[in-house]
């Protein structure tokens, strides 16, 4: 009778409810949680009974984060994880209604804290509600972190890609063959005793310079709309001239070569 008198008042003590007093960072009004220690019928790693805090009557407000660091002030919190249940079966009394109450599961990393978190008299202080803005702005910060990660990534894997092609251009594998690959912009002909290739020769590049210095002259001399009918009416004038003086000459080779007896 002792032995069952005793796990009937550790029973009842377990399950026996506490009051906390919750109140916001900014703001004049109080929330009164109920909280009791957590039991658990089997182990349960993730709601572990010596370390897990049961609190009812949790503000609607609250987030888990919120939780989290109203709780820090008692002791390192793990997780902590929000439900709800009928506000009747919190309470412990009958009731036909179907009103429900937000609860918790606040996880500590000791034993010890959550022992202080049932003795404790001091309002713990919700933490403070994550505006938009600020969610906003946390995210804009996380995708910059993942963009400059990424285009580091990217960057090293660019120069370890380029130091392999500048490695294997123009090598000769042991079979004889040579790996002809794309020259980059600003890479020299390479020449390794055996084979020497490049992407174009002197003539070449001469020629190609020379055809952008002809398009440079042509371009600078029509540059306004202007000088381009200019220059074609001075052409016209002169072909005009060239071709008077041409029947000139040909009506004077004529009287030149016409026969005379006398």
């Amino acid at each position: 009778p002792s032995q069952a008198a005793t796990m009937s008042s550790s029973r009842s003590a377990a399950t026996r409810h506490h009051t906390l007093l919750l109140r916001p960072r900014t703001g004049c009004f109080t929330s009164v949680l109920y909280v009791r220690a957590h039991t658990s019928k089997a182990d349960d790693d993730e709601l572990p009974a010596g370390r897990t805090l049961f609190a009812a009557n949790v503000p609607h407000a609250a987030t888990e984060q919120m939780l989290q660091t109203a709780f820090e002030g008692v002791g390192k919190v793990r997780t902590v994880r929000l439900g709800s249940m009928r506000a009747d079966s919190a309470s412990g009394t009958s009731s036909s209604g179907s009103v429900r109450t937000r609860t918790a599961h606040i996880v500590f990393e000791k034993v010890s804290s959550l022992k202080r978190a049932l003795a404790t008299d001091k309002a713990l202080v919700l933490g403070k509600r994550q505006t938009s803005a600020e969610a906003a702005s946390e995210s804009r910060d996380n995708l910059q972190r993942s963009t400059d990660d990424f285009l580091q990534q990217f960057e090293q894997n660019e120069a370890r890609q380029l130091k392999e092609e500048e490695a294997a251009h123009n090598r000769m594998d042991s079979d004889g063959f040579v790996l002809v690959s794309r020259k980059r912009k600003g890479r020299n002909t390479s020449n390794d005793g055996q084979v020497t290739m490049g992407a174009a020769s002197e003539a070449a590049s001469a020629a190609k310079a020379a055809k952008v210095a002809k398009k440079k002259k042509e371009d600078s001399l029509d540059f306004y709309h202007f000088q381009r009918h200019e220059r074609k009416r001075e052409q016209l004038v002169k072909l005009r001239e060239n071709f008077e003086a041409d029947k000139a000459r040909i009506a004077k080779m004529r009287l030149d070569r016409k026969f005379r007896p006398f």
